[in-house]
Order: structure tokens, then sequence, then C-alpha cells
């Protein structure tokens, strides 16, 4: 082989091999070997037991479990206004269920908190009332 050919293929396997040396170089240090620590929560967001989703199609998940003491928030993801009630008002440890009016299209409420002295909560779409698909069962535990 003349010497120019294997001046120039050892020229190639150099470029390739410095190529493919700086693509690990590349690639290791997107992937650091420790991980990265956990961005904490801001201290404006609120933690929440559940979140509870209303659809055109009903009330999502139509059972909840939820622990006691957080607050729940409801989504409202209809093009309607919907408005969640506890189905007997007196239920002990739910009265901080109620969340104080219509949940217009597209925004959020979040109810107060439920207490241990509730075994569970059962609230219903007051705009839908008597739809099973709008009837919300809490269960306080996990």
């Amino acid at each position: 082989m003349p010497q120019f050919r294997l001046r120039r293929t050892a020229r190639l396997l150099g470029a390739g091999a410095l190529a493919v040396g700086l693509t690990i170089v590349a690639c290791s240090s997107d992937n650091p070997a420790t991980p990265a620590a956990p961005t904490p929560v801001p201290p404006t967001q609120t933690s929440v037991s559940q979140t509870i989703t209303i659809t055109a199609d009903g009330v999502f998940p139509s059972l909840a479990y939820i622990n006691a003491d957080l607050p729940v928030r409801i989504v409202n993801s209809d093009t309607v206004e919907h408005q969640l009630h506890l189905d007997v008002a007196d239920q002990p440890g739910c009265s901080g269920f109620d969340t104080g009016g219509m949940i217009p299209p597209g925004e959020s409420r979040l109810t107060g908190a439920i207490t241990n002295d509730a075994a569970g909560c059962d609230a219903h779409d007051h705009t839908r009332h008597g739809d099973r698909r709008f009837y919300l069962q809490l269960v306080i535990g996990e």
C-alpha cells in the first residue's frame, strides 16, 4: 500500500476514534453518576390528599382514598360549572369538604381538611343531582 494511503487511513481512523471519544464524553456528561437532588416543593404549593376531576362524563375517581387532615383538590375539566356538596351536611368529620360555591370551567378548588372523625364522606354534584356519574365517595385511609 502506498505511503500516502497509509497516512490517509491513519488520519481517518484517528478522526473516527476522536469522534467516538467525544460522543462518549458528551453522553456521559448528560448522565451524571450521582442523581440530582430533588427539587423542594415551593412553599406556596399546598399538599393535597387527592385530586378529583369533574368532566362531562362524571367525577373521577368516583371512589377516592384520602388522608385525613389534608385538603382534596377538585378540578373542573368540563365546559360548564359544577358544585360538589356533601350528601348529608352533618357527616362527622366531613364538614371541611364543601368547596364553597360553583367551580367554573377550567378552575379548581381546595376543600377543607377532612378529619379522622370521618369514616368516609359521600358527596354529589349539586348541578347534576340524581345523576350517579356525579357522585363521589371519599374513604379515609390509604
